[in-house]
This record gives structure tokens, C-alpha cells and sequence, in this order.
């Protein structure tokens, strides 16, 4: 479409819609490259043989300096040059005034694709709960989370409790967002309870200490794998939980600290006890990206495996004496 028919008509497809954005920075004597990519979750490049009909997606690119900043004129939410997920880390074709050039587009590193965590959690002697948890997301786990403020009421308290989906009976009474797009920050405060989270057994309670931030499942299993597989994007969660106590529970029993490493990632959880009724909850878990061959697959299913055992470690309150 013609950027005078994109602005007259007001909408747009990705060429209409990058065509019009470039037409408005080209009258700012800005310079930009319309750009044409292979878009979506997984990473495709473009071939620079061209033997095949190339992109599904076009972007704008800006070049800067001795690198290129990449605008999504599509999305109408999106951050300024934030192309996480759907554009990032993949051979594109830029169009520039000298002819087609293939340029690769920007590299989310492993520790900017961070989840942290942190949490506020009340425990009475019935084993119920209540919590404040505040969860910052940045890089391609920025993308992964920063949507939910554009849902309805009903469907923000329905992602928690699917995000949460271990923790029966989950009540979600305050949702609060800040979405700091200039910094690329997403702020999910959060106050949620559940009745008797912990488990009685006799006098005891048997505590899963690692609430709000479990992996529950692992790649599934082959009799012989067959192919190669890759990690496409590394990321970084931390946690930290400070698990209050009544004065009339003591601990019996706390999960030994945990600390696993692997070519593929690493994984660190312990947990604390600070005072009288105050136990700390700490996790890490990092994966890395990379390409790694069949025969490493097993290798790769069984660290998964660990960290979801170790993920739904317990421990043991009884009563004081």
C-alpha cells in the first residue's frame, strides 16, 4: 500500500504498515532499510542462495553507527526497537540504496533474558497461605510476560492460576502492573492465597518451599533419537521467597542445598532459616543456548528431570514442644 493510502485509510499489513514508517522517517531525514525477514517463535534465516520465495514478515531497520536498530511497525504495544522472540537472532534482507544485503538481527544474550522473583509468604498452622510476589521480566522473557496487562480482569486472574496451575484452590485478590518501556522492565505485583498449600501428615506439615516458580515437566523421552536439537534462546530465573511461619511450628526438617552444572545450564536452590519464623528460599536456573547433537539428548532430558525433582523438594514443620 502507499503511505498516503496507510494514512488515509488508517491500517495497514507489515509492508504497508513499515513502508508508511519509513516514509514518515524518511521525511525526518532519517535514514531506514525496509527490511524482509522470516518472523515467528521459532528461528528461521533468510537463505542467501534464494532459491525459494524468502520472508513471511517485513520490519524496518535503522542503521546506527556500526549497528542496526530494528523496529516492529506492526505491533502497536511493543517497545521502541524491542524484537524479541518473533525477529530476533536470524539472517534478514535489508533493502538499501547500494542493493539487498543480508545483515543478522540483534542477539538477546543468556543474562539479559532474566525472570526475577521475589515473594512475601505467610504460613499458619493449617498449612494455608497468603503472598505478595513481584516478578520482573526483562529481555525475551519481557515478551513472555509483559501482554497480561492488556487482558481482561478475568482472563490476568485466569493466566495465574494456569501459570500456577500446582497450587490448588488459588485465590488471586490484586494484580498490579508498571511497564517501563524505555528500560524494557515488567513489573507483575501480585497477591494471591491458597487453603492448606501445605500438607498435614499427623502433627507435621510438609512444605513445598518453591511456590511460584516450578518446572513441572521435561522434554519427552525417545527409545532412539533421531535428530540433532537446539536451544534457541538462553535465560536467567532467580527467586527468592522469605516464608514466615506461626511461633507455634519449628522446623524438623530443611531440603539439602542443591547445586547442579551442565554443559546445557546450571541449577542452584537452598533454602534458610533467618530467625524464629522466617525461612529463605533461594533458586537459580540458567540455560544456555546452543546446538547440541542427538547423543546428547539424554544428558540434556536428565537435567531437566533433576530440576523438577528438586523443583517440588519439601520440607518439614512440626509443632512446637
Amino acid at each position: 500500500m502507499l503511505a498516503s493510502d496507510v494514512n488515509r485509510l488508517g491500517y495497514g499489513d507489515c509492508k504497508g504498515l513499515t513502508n508508511y514508517t519509513k516514509a514518515m522517517l524518511d521525511e525526518l531525514g532519517v535514514e531506514t532499510y525496509y527490511t524482509v525477514i522470516y518472523g515467528g517463535r521459532d528461528i528461521r534465516n533468510i537463505d542467501d542462495s534464494f532459491s525459494s520465495v524468502q520472508g513471511n514478515h517485513v520490519i524496518l531497520c535503522v542503521p546506527d553507527e556500526s549497528d542496526y536498530v530494528w523496529l516492529e511497525c506492526t505491533s502497536q504495544t511493543v517497545p521502541f526497537a524491542y524484537n524479541a522472540n518473533f525477529t530476533d537472532d536470524r539472517d534478514a534482507l535489508i533493502i538499501t540504496p547500494e542493493g539487498g544485503k543480508i545483515v543478522h538481527t540483534k542477539v538477546y544474550k543468556t543474562e539479559d533474558n532474566l525472570l526475577d522473583t521475589k515473594a512475601t509468604i505467610n504460613l499458619d498452622n493449617s498449612g494455608n497461605i497468603n503472598a505478595e510476589v513481584i516478578s520482573k521480566s526483562y529481555g525475551t522473557q519481557y515478551g513472555q510476560h509483559e501482554g497480561k496487562e492488556n487482558f481482561s480482569v478475568k482472563d490476568q486472574v485466569l493466566a495465574y492460576k494456569e501459570y500456577w496451575n500446582y497450587i490448588n484452590g488459588l485465590d488471586v485478590s490484586e494484580m498490579n502492573y508498571l511497564n517501563d518501556k524505555d528500560s524494557i522492565v515488567f513489573t507483575e505485583t501480585v497477591k494471591v492465597s491458597a487453603e492448606r498449600y501445605a500438607a498435614k501428615t499427623g502433627n507435621r506439615l510438609l512444605l513445598q518451599p518453591n511456590l511460584f516458580n516450578r518446572i513441572d515437566s521435561a522434554p519427552n523421552r525417545y527409545d532412539e533419537r533421531m535428530l540433532p536439537f537446539e536451544i534457541d534462546r538462553g535465560f536467567v530465573d532467580t527467586d527468592r521467597y522469605e516464608i514466615k511461619i506461626p511461633n507455634t511450628l519449628q522446623v524438623e526438617a530443611l531440603m539439602n542445598p542443591v547445586s547442579i552444572e551442565t554443559k546445557f545450564g546450571t541449577y542452584k536452590a537452598s533454602i534458610s532459616q533467618i530467625s524464629e519464623d522466617t525461612l529463605v528460599y533461594e533458586r537459580e536456573f540458567i540455560m544456555h543456548k546452543g546446538n547440541y547433537t542427538k547423543e546428547e539428548y539424554d544428558a540434556f532430558r536428565a537435567f531437566w528431570l533433576d530440576v523438577v525433582k528438586y523443583d517440588k523438594s519439601k520440607i518439614v514443620l512440626k509443632p512446637n514442644s
